[in-house]
């Protein structure tokens, strides 16, 4: 199943995405978990998905601001 996510998953990305895969010494990473995390943690760390949480869990409607 690793493999299978693998393989494709350079084609999904561009541009500094794919600039920091190009990067990554070769064979360092080996399953899919180990790529998972290193991309999350590099493209969406913590405190970045945290703020959009807040952001989302505090959501208010501004005055004059139409409901739809």
């Amino acid at each position: 199943m690793n493999t299978i996510r693998l393989k494709p998953f350079p084609f999904s990305l561009k541009d500094k995405a794919k600039t920091w895969l190009q990067n990554i010494r070769s064979g360092s990473i080996r399953a899919w978990d180990e790529m998972q995390q290193q991309f999350l943690k590099k493209f969406f760390p913590s405190h970045r998905t945290n703020s959009f949480k807040r952001q989302i869990t505090t959501f208010t409607q501004k005055l004059g601001e139409t409901f739809y």
